[in-house]
């Protein structure tokens, strides 16, 4: 479910067995319906190739797409339309992650990546192809599939990102808001005595 984890070996290692079929590129389901549309042409002709039953099915059928869940679209899309979906979820330890993410980049030469990996620290600002550190961030991302009811605000502070700069500055304004409302009710009630 992220990119550099795994799936491109998970899937040829599945695709190994005479149980399983993934499709042999990445196929994402981004645009609800265009591609799955195109999904289900492609996998009812297999459907039909391996004469698979209604019930019990023979084959499983799965696709590879690295990335689903950072865009809540493509967990909508799997809910509406196949719900019985099952994940398997290849993590890797964040910083291993972003390196070998940053060097495939710079590999396929993506224009613009700079030497100086610090530009890249926090999150992506749409000019390095979606490479920064805050794509190793799988927890937040994780999030979407709603296995935790996120209702507290300690836990949806951790899964959605909220920095701890941003709580601080936060809870900096919640403070001087604070001391300007009891600086005004001083005032009010010296006014009252007055």
């Amino acid at each position: 479910a992220f990119p550099k984890t795994g799936t491109t070996f998970l899937k040829d290692y599945l695709n190994r067995t005479n149980e399983i079929h993934l499709h042999k590129s990445e196929l994402c389901m981004k645009r609800d319906p265009i591609d799955v549309a195109d999904f289900v042409r492609k996998y009812h002709a297999l459907h039909l190739a391996y004469e698979q039953p209604r019930h019990p099915k023979t084959v499983r059928f799965g696709i590879k797409c690295p990335g689903t869940f950072y865009r809540t679209e493509d967990v909508h899309v799997y809910r509406k339309y196949f719900p019985r979906t099952k994940f398997i979820v290849g993590l890797r330890h964040p910083i291993s992650w972003f390196e070998s993410f940053y060097n495939y980049q710079r590999y396929r030469n993506v224009s613009g990546l700079p030497r100086d990996t610090s530009q890249l620290v926090g999150r992506c600002d749409g000019r390095h192809f979606h490479v920064c550190t805050d794509r190793g961030r799988f927890h937040a991302a994780l999030a979407r599939l709603g296995k935790t009811p996120m209702r507290e605000e300690v836990e949806l502070d951790l899964l959605l990102g909220r920095r701890y700069e941003d709580r601080q500055i936060q809870q900096q304004q919640q403070q001087q808001q604070h001391h300007q409302r009891e600086s005004d009710r001083k005032r009010n009630t010296t006014r009252q005595h007055s």
